[in-house]
Parts: C-alpha cells; structure tokens; sequence
C-alpha cells in the first residue's frame, strides 16, 4: 500500500493555523506504524491510528490523515473487521483523492473489498489498478501523476517494492471464483489462466492461494491444500492461507493438521476470533476442554470491541461469534464443575444476550433462525435452572417449526431432568418420528421405558 510521504507545504485549508506537528514527528509516526504491522500487533496500531486521527484531523495537512486512515484501514483488514477496513480506506480516498489512482493502494483497497465480500466492486479496483500499471488508463496523466508522488510513499519503501501485475490477475481471478457458479463451463477457464504448464513459473503466493480457492469451491480438498501449502512456501505469514488450509483439513476430517494450521494462524495473529473458535472445538473433540476453555476466553477479552466496531455487518459477525463462545464455555463449565454456579449463570446470561441482539439485528422471520433462537436461548435457561423459562422458549421453537425434532427433544430432555418420565417419554418418541435415524432420539427413549417399566415393577412391589 502506498502512501504520501511528509513534506514541508504548509495546509492549504487553513493559512493560520500551525501544525501540531512537525514532518520529522510525522515520519516518526508512520515508520511506528508499520513497525507495529511488521511485528502483527494489529490492536495497538488500531489505537495508534484512531488516536493520531481524533487528535490532529484538524492541525495537519489533510493527506497525512488520509494516510493514517490507510494505515488503520490495514490494521482492520488483519482484525478481521473487513467492512470497517473499506469505510476506511473510502475515508482515505475522499479525503486524498490522488491516492485513488495509486495502483498499489487500490490494490489493498481491492483485497479488503474481498475480504468483505464485495467480490464486484473488489473487482473494478484490480481492474483499475491493472489498467493504472500497463498505462492503458484513458486518463494521459494518471500513471505519471501516480508514479510522481508514490517515488516518496512511506509504504512503498518499507513494506513493497512495486506493483506485482501477477497478484492484480490473480486479485481479478479470484472475484471471478466468487461470482460465477462453479458448475458453469466458463469456471474451469480461470483455472487455465491462473495456472500456467509448469508450475514453477508461478511468482506470486497470490496466484497458488487463487487456484487453491478455485479447487476448494469445487471441492476438491487435497488439491487445494496443496496449493495452499504453494502460497506459504512463496509467503510465510499468510495468514488467509493457512485459515483456507484448516477448513479443507476439517472438510476431510484431518482434525489434527486442521488443529496445527489453526495454531499457526494464531501465531500470526493473536485477535483471529474465527481461528480461536475453531481451536476450541477441535480441543474438545480431542478431549482437552480446559484448552477449549483457554481459546474461548480469549474470544471473550473481545467483548469490548463491539461498540468500537463501525459496520454493521462486522459487528454482527463478532456479536455472532461471542454468543456461541459464552455458550459453549457455559457448557464446558457446567459439564465439568469448575466454576461457580454464579459464574456459569453469567455465562448463559451473556449468551443470551448475544444471541438476542443478533437476532434483533438480523430482523428476519425464517423458520429455522426462530426455530434455532428458541432452543438455543432455551438450553441457556436450563441450564441455568430456569426450567419455566426453559419450557416456554423450547415450546416456542415448535411453534416456529413443529417439523423439527429439536424442540421435542429439549422438552424430552427438561422433563426428564424434572422426574415427568412420561411427559419426557411423549416428547422423545415425538422427535423420534421426525428424526427416525437420530441415535440420541432413539437412545433416550429406550432409557425412559426402561425406566417406567423398572419404576411399575417397584410400585407393584414386583422387585
């Protein structure tokens, strides 16, 4: 990413006004940030930028803000926070509009597009970035006027050397994968372009992390890890390749090299709350809950940046995230008695209030969403001892979808937790019906008749 170097012109906004500070702190400020982005520790350049943006927006030159916005727009891609990312770099680029014909910073700008999954706008910035680069833009002044002021960029100094056309064709390629239906014959053509005979001849870790997208949406899994393992060998911190890596590890049941792509991901970057959630539930299927426990606090630490996170669609995704993390980790503490009842209630409580505000962020009336709302906020409840309360949401979640084996199940299951075997009884055959093939259904009514009947035996004095 490229951006403007310091320089000793004055603000042309204001003729009064005297820079808080100097070029020379200016310098210093950015060489810190991308100090900060080389060592990963993305939180603390958040805050940089955030902090240097509220302090100074109105006492220095316009574009050294712009910059610092580029610089907090790459601090958010890495947070995962990729909507935010793009407000940012938007920001950056009404404020300096030169930077949007810099070839370099749109190519950024066009990865934190993807990342958002804004694949047809993310798109058009490759384009033009392509197009800024081979020098076939209408415009006669754009790469020259991009060239001159990039020869100083701070960015471009320290962290690229220049524009690699390889990662704009494989930028371009993969919102190609993204758009078009894998199953139309125009997919299979991407991969001819991506992919040259000989394999060797590929330069960019970018263009193996594009051909493994392409073999993982057609599913064919051990392919795209070896692509994947391409891109490392070319880059080492790439992260997103390694994250790509462990979802087709899991999609082939290798849980441990999936447990070993995600710890790595983590030593990359600390604040990946999809690879931490992930961990936990590889550690519990491996049996190590309090390793389990470890990753899904270290979600929670992440409580405190809901409010500071801009996008809605970012703030839904984390909000997402640390409901299913309150709830599993209740879970884990209930299940092996370690905490307190106090503790575990708590537990539930902020899960319930995670999944509530997702709901109510997502406003939508489809059945399985209620359905799944019900249950879930109803498992909370039980296990919380609120059996009233847990009776109404799982009566609720039938309401929503009396197709459903789950809600009877849960009644099936609070009944037998309050000694009403028959009710209990009624509930499980009920989801037995709708799930005739779940081995849990099946188990559980087998245990109750077994009980009743050893229960009739007893009232009869027959044991």
């Amino acid at each position: 990413m490229a951006t403007l170097a310091p320089s000793s012109t004055t603000n042309s906004t204001s003729s009064t006004t005297t820079p808080v500070l100097d070029d020379k702190k200016i310098l210093s400020f950015f060489l810190s940030c991308d100090k900060l982005k080389q060592n990963h520790k993305f939180p603390k350049m958040e805050k940089m930028c955030r902090e240097f943006v509220v302090k100074n927006s109105n006492s220095v030159e316009i574009r050294y803000i712009a910059t610092v916005r580029l610089y907090l727009a790459l601090a958010l891609r890495e947070l995962l926070y990729f909507n935010d990312s793009v407000h940012h770099f938007k920001l950056a680029i009404s404020e300096c509009p030169s930077m949007g014909r810099d070839p370099i910073i749109l190519t950024d700008f066009g990865h934190s597009l993807f990342s958002a999954g804004l694949y047809e706008e993310a798109q058009a910035k490759f384009d033009l970035a392509l197009e800024i680069y081979c020098g076939e833009s209408n415009e006669k002044d754009v790469a020259a006027d991009s060239l001159d002021w990039s020869q100083d960029s701070i960015l471009s100094k320290l962290t690229r050397n220049a524009l690699d056309m390889e990662e704009l064709k494989s930028g371009l390629a993969m919102c190609q994968l993204m758009i078009l239906d894998p199953k139309t014959p125009e997919y299979k053509d991407i991969l001819f372009i991506l992919k040259p005979n000989n394999q060797y001849s590929i330069t960019h870790s970018l263009t193996f992390y594009a051909i493994g997208l392409y073999y993982e949406m057609i599913k064919d899994y051990n392919k795209a890890i070896d692509h994947y393992n391409g891109a490392l060998k070319k880059d080492q911190q790439f992260e997103a390749a390694l994250e790509r890596m462990a979802v087709c590890q899991m999609n082939l049941g290798q849980f441990d090299k999936a447990k070993s792509s995600y710890d790595l991901t983590l030593q990359m970057n600390k604040q990946n709350y999809r690879a931490l959630y992930q961990l936990a539930k590889l550690h519990i299927r491996a049996g190590m809950p309090q390793l389990s426990k470890s990753k899904l606090r270290s979600i929670l630490t992440l409580d405190k940046q809901v409010e500071k996170i801009e996008s809605s669609e970012d703030r839904l995704k984390l909000i997402s995230c640390l409901a299913e993390s309150y709830f599993l980790l209740g879970v884990l503490e209930h299940s092996s008695h370690s905490e307190t009842k106090k503790v575990i209630h708590e537990l539930f409580q902020n899960a319930i209030k995670y999944f509530t505000i997702y709901r109510n962020m997502t406003v939508s009336d489809h059945q399985q969403r209620e359905e799944e709302y019900h249950n879930t906020i109803g498992l909370c409840q039980y296990y919380c001892e609120k059996y009233e309360e847990s009776l109404d949401c799982f009566t609720q979640s039938i309401a929503s979808n009396p197709q459903s084996a789950n809600g009877f199940y849960n009644k099936g299951m609070l009944f037998e937790t309050l000694r009403d075997y028959k009710q209990s009884l009624q509930q499980y055959k009920h989801a037995l019906q709708l799930s005739p093939h779940d081995s849990d259904c099946a188990c559980s009514v087998k245990r109750i008749d077994r009980l009743l009947k050893k229960n009739a035996f007893l009232h009869h004095d027959l044991l």
